[in-house]
């Protein structure tokens, strides 16, 4: 596998089994759910195999690990890593409901939907194009690999 995540990433810990990232099927532009806290996908290029959330992430990743394809350290490697994402996209969040705050009580309501539906769509790229980062990593499932 040429394109491992890092072994040992700096943030830690999992992520309750509901916590989902901002890649709809790998679109970043899937920049709704900041503001709506709803579930995007994520999956491989084309029709492959979809996972909602962690859990279903881990029963993809377990299901490539028994065919052989994956092996344990690369499968708790990419699992470190998903948790990783979903913290940075949790304190993202974080942040931008602080500057919503700040913003409305400065700038009104329509100039500030109007930031945050940018600051939403940039975040949504961000995040898609890490999460894509990372299901390139997962043989099987990267472009180019054998069906």
């Amino acid at each position: 596998m040429s394109k491992r995540p890092p072994q040992r990433p700096a943030t830690r810990g999992p992520a309750p089994a509901d916590d989902r990232l901002s890649a709809v099927h790998l679109d970043p532009d899937a920049a709704g759910g900041v503001s709506t806290g709803d579930a995007p996908v994520v999956a491989a290029q084309g029709d492959g195999p979809v996972a909602t959330s962690r859990e279903e992430l881990m029963e993809l990743l377990g299901g490539l690990r028994r065919q052989g394809g994956l092996d344990v350290a690369d499968e708790a490697a990419i699992l470190r890593r998903y948790d990783g994402l979903v913290l940075e996209l949790r304190a993202e969040k974080a942040k931008l409901e602080v500057e919503f705050r700040d913003r409305l009580a400065r700038d009104g309501e329509v100039d500030t939907r109007a930031w945050l539906a940018e600051a939403a769509e940039a975040l949504g790229r961000r995040q898609g194009e890490q999460m894509r980062q990372l299901v390139q990593t997962i043989p099987g499932l990267s472009p180019g690999a054998a069906a």
